[in-house]
């Protein structure tokens, strides 16, 4: 469940959260969560200064970004793609 990782939310160990339909797939330093709540919902919960929506389906965390183009952001040895309605947010707040 999603209060597991509440009140750490800076345990995100590759800054990935993913919408799957009615579900959101979390990524911490310990375990993976999947929880049935929104990815809207979700980003309420973090920190805006920390947490960024680069798509409709993903929150990163800032912190974990490695390198990041107009498309694509690199997190570990995932690459999350910036959706077209996110990329001049993202671009804006990280450079």
């Amino acid at each position: 469940m999603i209060g597991e990782w509440e009140s750490k939310p800076d345990t995100l160990a590759q800054g990935q959260l993913r919408l799957f339909k009615d579900y959101v797939k979390i990524v911490t330093t310990t375990k993976v969560i999947i929880s049935k709540q929104s990815i809207s919902s979700v980003e309420e919960m973090l920190p805006e200064k920390k947490f960024i929506r680069c798509h409709r389906s993903y929150i990163i965390s800032v912190e974990k970004i490695k390198s990041f183009t107009n498309e694509l952001i690199e997190i570990g040895t995932a690459e999350i793609p910036i959706g077209k309605l996110y990329r001049n947010e993202v671009v804006r707040l990280l450079e």
